[in-house]
């Protein structure tokens, strides 16, 4: 979704766990970048789990307000052969 003030996301996040035993997940903090730019960050505070030698793949909703930065997110997209770098801290 999106407004001129306000962008709606959804971040799909896998989390692996190797282990013999059930990995519990209390939270996340996260950024994504776009090149330079700070798209958005927040925290995920639902609990949930991963059983053991398995995966869990979970949607995080985020909203943004990509207005005050058009200028250089227009620059990011002009070369459409290239790829747009990207970084998810989390």
């Amino acid at each position: 979704k999106a407004k001129l003030l306000e962008q709606h996301f959804k971040l799909r996040f896998r989390v692996d766990n190797p282990n013999d035993s059930t990995l519990t997940v209390r939270g996340l903090s996260y950024s994504l970048y776009l090149g330079t730019l700070k798209l958005t960050e927040g925290e995920y505070d639902q609990w949930f789990s991963v059983g053991p030698n398995s995966f869990k793949v979970f949607v995080v909703p985020v909203r943004t307000n990509l207005w005050p930065q058009v200028r250089p997110l227009i620059k990011l997209l002009e070369s459409p052969d290239q790829p747009v770098p990207y970084l998810l801290d989390g």
